[in-house]
């Protein structure tokens, strides 16, 4: 009897507001926000890119994760499809991989590193595998815990704690000083995510539209020229272009 405890799943990215459609002629799939990472699994596998795995060696995904929690957000997580097999969910990843596109090879928002179903079910790791997995995560732990000890001895409150009221407020103030006005602003306030507030505004065409921009429709929704498609999709202009020049793509159209 064939196992279908598997599923595919995708994160999504609530900055960028959709809708995104990709079609590859069998089926057509629409997100109300940007794509940014596939994965298949069992149980609750899709919620494991949350926490901090120091064997996890995808540093796009982490960051992009990491800049969504900066500006006091989550991921959305989605279940695509349920019920399957391990063969039906690594040939439904590897085909969402394709349609949609990898970040790495500039051709889509994805920060998958692989093409997919390279899934490690049914993997038996050595006994040297597992002991060298033991010492990774022991040293990032030690790394993290040092770190978290340095970060908190630059801040006011780890300054008085280690030289005293009077000569911490005075060290805390020299260092603030020392700051940009940008950066001091942002290190006083931590909740302030100043690539979202701010991407953009110094171009000097921000908000501009070219003369000789053509409009660009994907799916229902209409953008003013590619450059503009290109940002709010995520989407490399490269990969953009050749979506709307390809026969292939029949939701992108160049007006």
């Amino acid at each position: 009897m064939n196992d279908k405890r598997f599923y595919v799943y995708i994160y999504l990215d609530p900055r960028r507001q959709g809708p995104y459609i990709y079609n590859d002629g069998k089926e057509k799939f629409i997100f109300e926000e940007a794509p940014f990472y596939v994965g298949k699994g069992v149980a609750d596998r899709m919620y494991h890119h949350l926490t901090d795995n120091p064997l996890d060696r995808n540093n796009l995904k982490k960051n992009k994760i990491k800049k969504i929690k900066q500006c006091g957000l989550e991921p959305k997580i989605i279940k695509l499809k349920q019920k399957l097999t391990d063969e039906e969910a690594k040939l439904l990843e590897k085909r969402l991989i394709r349609l949609i596109g990898r970040q790495n090879l500039n051709r889509g928002p994805l920060t998958n590193l692989t093409n997919g179903g390279d899934g490690t079910y049914g993997y038996k790791p050595s006994e040297s595998a597992k002991k060298n997995w033991r010492k990774s995560i022991k040293k990032h732990y030690s790394i993290e815990k040092n770190r978290k000890k340095i970060g908190f001895l630059s801040t006011k409150e780890g300054m008085i704690s280690k030289y005293g009221i009077e000569e911490g407020t005075q060290k805390y103030n020299e260092r603030i000083k020392k700051m940009s006005k940008s950066v001091r602003q942002a290190y006083k306030n931590k909740n302030l995510c100043k690539r979202c507030a701010n991407a953009g505004v110094k171009n000097g065409m921000h908000g501009i539209t070219p003369p000789t921009a053509k409009q660009v429709k994907v799916g229902d929704k209409l953008f003013s020229s590619i450059e503009q498609a290109s940002r709010e999709l995520v989407i490399p202009y490269t990969t953009l272009s050749y979506r709307l020049k390809s026969k292939n793509f029949i939701d992108y159209v160049l007006i």
